[in-house]
Order: C-alpha cells, then sequence, then structure tokens
C-alpha cells in the first residue's frame, strides 16, 4: 500500500521553488515576453490583413498553436521541472528511499500541481496581454470574426467562459502528460537527451500531422472544434487515458529498474 501524503509533497515542490528561486524568476519573466511577442506578430501579419478584429477568445487560441506551444511553452515547462527535481533523480537519493513506488507517485503528484501552476500562471498572463490586443472578449457571433474566417459561419452558443474552461483544461493535460513523460524516459535511461528527443519529436511530429497527431492535436484548443460534437470530451478521456498509462508503466519500470549495478 502507498502511503500518500499530498500535503507533505506540495510543501517539497514550494521549498524546490524556494531555493531555485533565480530561474524560476527568468521563467516569470520570459512566458508574458514570449506571449506579448507572439500574439503581436501573429495578429500584425495573420489578422489585420483580413480586416477583422481579433477577440480574447481568439488570444487564447492564438498561444495554443503548436508552433508557440510546442517548440516554446512546453520545453520551458520540461526544463523547470526538470531543474527543480534534479536532485531527486540521483542514483544514490533512489536508493535511499523505502519505497520507489511512494517516490514515483510523489513526483507524479508534483507533476501534476507544477502543471497547474504552470497553466494558471500561462492563463493569466494570455489573458491580460490578450486584453492589449483585443476588441472584445468573445466576438465569435460576428462575421466582422477570425471565428468566422475559420469555420465560414458564426455562433452564439460558446462564451469566453467556454474557451477559458477548455484552456485550463486542456492545458493542465498536455503539460501534465508531457512531463510525465519526460520523467519517465529520465528514469528507464537515467538520463535526458532521450526524454528531449521525444518531447521535441512529439511537437514537430504534430506540427505536420493533423490527422495522426498524438497529443498538441488533439488537446489544444482551435476555432474549429466547437463544431465538432463530442470532440472535446473525447480529447479529455484521451488524454486522462494517456496520463494512467505512463503512470503504470512509471511504477512497474521503477519496480524492475536495477540502480545498484549502476552504483556500481
Amino acid at each position: 500500500m502507498i502511503h500518500i501524503n499530498f500535503g507533505q509533497w506540495i510543501k517539497e515542490l514550494l521549498y524546490n521553488f524556494r531555493d531555485n528561486v533565480t530561474i524560476l524568476l527568468v521563467f516569470i519573466f520570459l512566458f508574458p515576453v514570449l506571449i506579448f511577442l507572439y500574439l503581436m506578430w501573429r495578429i500584425t501579419n495573420t489578422i489585420l490583413p483580413y480586416g477583422v478584429g481579433a477577440s480574447l477568445a481568439d488570444c487564447f487560441v492564438f498561444v495554443t498553436d503548436k508552433f508557440f506551444f510546442a517548440l516554446l511553452i512546453v520545453p520551458m515547462s520540461v526544463y523547470l521541472l526538470q531543474y527543480l527535481n534534479k536532485n531527486d533523480f540521483n542514483i544514490l537519493f533512489i536508493l535511499r528511499q523505502k519505497s520507489r513506488k511512494i517516490l514515483w507517485t510523489k513526483h507524479m503528484f508534483r507533476t501534476f500541481i507544477f502543471s497547474s501552476l504552470v497553466t494558471t500562471y500561462f492563463t493569466i498572463c494570455t489573458f491580460i496581454i490578450g486584453g492589449f490586443f483585443s476588441t472584445s472578449y468573445i466576438n465569435w457571433n460576428s462575421i466582422s470574426s477570425i471565428y468566422y474566417l475559420a469555420n465560414n459561419k458564426v455562433t452564439d452558443n460558446v462564451s469566453i467562459l467556454n474557451v477559458l474552461v477548455m484552456f485550463l483544461i486542456f492545458c493542465i493535460l498536455l503539460l501534465t502528460i508531457l512531463n510525465m513523460l519526460f520523467q519517465l524516459l529520465q528514469w528507464i535511461t537515467n538520463g535526458y537527451l532521450f526524454g528531449w528527443l521525444v518531447i521535441l519529436s512529439i511537437g514537430i511530429w504534430d506540427m505536420f500531422q493533423r490527422t495522426y497527431a498524438v497529443m498538441y492535436g488533439k488537446l489544444t484548443i482551435s476555432h474549429s472544434i466547437w463544431e465538432r460534437s463530442g470532440y472535446m470530451n473525447i480529447s479529455i478521456m484521451y488524454g486522462i487515458f494517456v496520463g494512467l498509462v505512463i503512470f503504470i508503466i512509471g511504477i512497474v519500470a521503477v519496480k524492475r529498474k536495477d540502480f545498484l549495478n549502476e552504483v556500481g
């Protein structure tokens, strides 16, 4: 039986934040700067030429573009968590633990909390910065909207709250899954290189593959998903399933891994 102490695990994560405050501040500064620059580029070059106005809802769609999210936001998140957990993957530290299952479960719980915090900050930054580029919260019921350009129709059935909720759910799921996957590969290989290759390869693959996308094409919001009945529920279930599979594989992997030979 796994002994769970959520409160203590959260405290340990906060201690890691405190002990690595410099790199944390760098990331806190970089997030809004990157969001601002990307939204400015995206709206100036791909929206204004069409003579339509961007809404705040559009800004949330833009920042989950595969190019921006997969090549900037996700790698930054993965690197920050890797840096915060650098001592937890030391082989001698692992061998001193009473249970590898508990250690793996703790890492996965902290990964979820970390991904939720990153998503919350990402959402706040997008909300504030997107406000500078927006003419309204949402204008998808107008033919002078980006939604109409994307779908050749308007809608009255989507509110800014709907967009925010799906943005939060999808981002938390996506960041949690990819951070879990990176840590699993780190456990298995005792290194970072293979994990980075996989994470970046998934991003590049999904950028060019709509039909066979494995992550970003399923767990990011777009103007078109609101026209697909049941798509979002299926995507959420898919994300939860993938996360559970990674967690279970991790339980098996950490149990079978022989660290003693690697130390010797």
